[in-house]
């Protein structure tokens, strides 16, 4: 009897403790920024945490992890109305991962994969309505490939090849036969 008021008590205490150690968001005011690194301003440590701007009157403008006065894992920024505007990842201090961005009404606008801080793999682009605007694939932040290009109703208007980065035609895209 007494192991059950004492699992009781535990599952209840337990959550508040764990609580009391989350570190809070920090103001990018109370840094300092010196080759990219953030640092604490009271006692100069990297800071690790996360980190918030913002706007004027007060709303969130950005809110990101660091470790080691880098970026860490999931960042975010916000549009004026509070609405979500970018979310990308990084590991190491590099942008890794899906990043996405959105139009103030919450309506996805891009979509890619970053690799070691570079655009790597598909990314897609879409008009406020929904509809696909352009998709292709970078290697290296280069556009590489065929890309395509529609209309605001889903109808493609156009399709483009690319080799590092510099539009060429459609031939150079197409593989052997």
């Amino acid at each position: 009897n007494s192991k059950q008021i004492l699992m009781k008590y535990l599952i209840l205490i337990l959550p508040l403790f764990l609580v009391g150690f989350e570190q809070a968001p920090i103001d990018v005011n109370k840094l300092i920024e010196k080759n990219g690194i953030y640092y604490e301003a009271d006692n100069l440590n990297t800071f690790t945490g996360t980190l918030v701007h913002y706007y004027e009157g007060g709303r969130v403008k950005e809110r990101a992890g660091y470790q080691n006065g880098t970026r860490e894992g999931l960042r975010e920024t916000f549009h004026e109305n509070g609405q979500l505007f970018e979310k990308e990842n990084y590991k190491d201090g590099e942008l890794s991962g899906l990043f996405q961005g959105f139009y103030d009404n919450g309506q996805l606008w891009w979509q890619g994969q970053a690799k070691n801080n570079l655009r790597n793999g598909p990314l897609q682009a879409f008009y406020a309505n929904g509809q696909l605007k352009y998709q292709g694939q970078h290697k290296d932040n280069s556009q590489e490939g065929v890309w395509e290009y529609f209309d605001e109703d889903g109808r493609l208007n156009e399709t483009r090849c690319y080799v590092d980065n510099a539009q060429v035609e459609l031939f150079s895209c197409s593989g052997p036969e």
